[in-house]
């Protein structure tokens, strides 16, 4: 399948799709495949994903093959899952400020040394 998922109360991926997707619960099975953008409540990653997640929760179960962009509020990992991603968790917005700030700083005082 290719396309567009959304609103979806709950999709569960057995095959391979290229879509985005907006849910509420997104499970990926063994064997399963997604790619593209998603913005999820609960994804729960047991085949394949590569792209742009953002997820309030992701349970990333051993036979997890993830590579791309995860952002979350709260993650699991289960042993023999394979992360090759950047990983972010959902800063508040004056979080990331404070961070950039606190990060810009650190690169003046090394500077300066």
């Amino acid at each position: 399948f290719s396309g567009h998922i959304s609103p979806a109360s709950t999709l569960e991926i057995h095959g391979i799709v290229h879509a985005d997707v907006i849910a509420e619960k997104l499970e990926i099975a063994p064997g399963g495949s997604l790619e593209g953008h998603s913005d999820i409540g609960l994804a729960v990653i047991n085949g394949r994903f590569n792209g742009k997640m953002r997820a309030k929760t992701a349970w990333i179960m051993k036979h997890a093959r993830v590579s791309g962009d995860i952002e979350y509020g709260s993650v699991q990992m289960d042993r023999g899952a394979a992360l090759n991603c950047r990983i972010l968790h959902n800063w508040e917005e004056d979080g990331r400020d404070e961070l950039v700030e606190l990060e810009l700083l650190n690169v003046e005082n090394r500077s300066e040394e």
